[in-house]
């Protein structure tokens, strides 16, 4: 009796090792294609893979932008990037307290400041 429950046992262990095992056939995925079809025309025009330098509009750079004054960062961090008249009411609130460290950042604002116009008024309030 024992050897029919052994028999089966070994069919089932046989089968269950020849499902996870054996080798299967898997349908290969389609690989993707890569394709570049040159379209008919561009905005009306005829397309052409070669650049017609002759047509292109001449490139015009960005302007650049005005430098910046550093000597507000030396009264307050937050002063960065201080537009003219900031720095113009700096000045003035420079020049009235007359101390040794208001002048020193004058004399600083003077080397430093882009604005012709506020040079003028530090040289004013310099003295100059």
């Amino acid at each position: 009796m024992l050897a029919l429950p052994t028999a089966l046992a070994l069919a089932g262990t046989a089968v269950a090792a020849f499902a996870i095992l054996a080798p299967r056939k898997v349908a290969a995925a389609p690989l993707p294609t890569a394709g570049f079809t040159a379209p008919a025309s561009i905005g009306g025009e005829s397309w052409s893979p070669m650049l017609d330098l002759a047509a292109m509009e001449p490139f015009a750079p960005a302007p650049l932008a005005a430098p910046l004054a550093g000597w507000p960062l030396l009264v307050d961090p937050a002063a960065a990037g201080a537009d003219a008249a900031v720095r113009g009411a700096l000045v003035d609130a420079l020049g009235t307290i007359e101390g040794p460290w208001a002048r020193a950042l004058l004399e600083r604002a003077l080397d430093d400041e882009p604005d012709p116009a506020l040079r003028a008024a530090i040289r004013l309030r310099l003295g100059r």
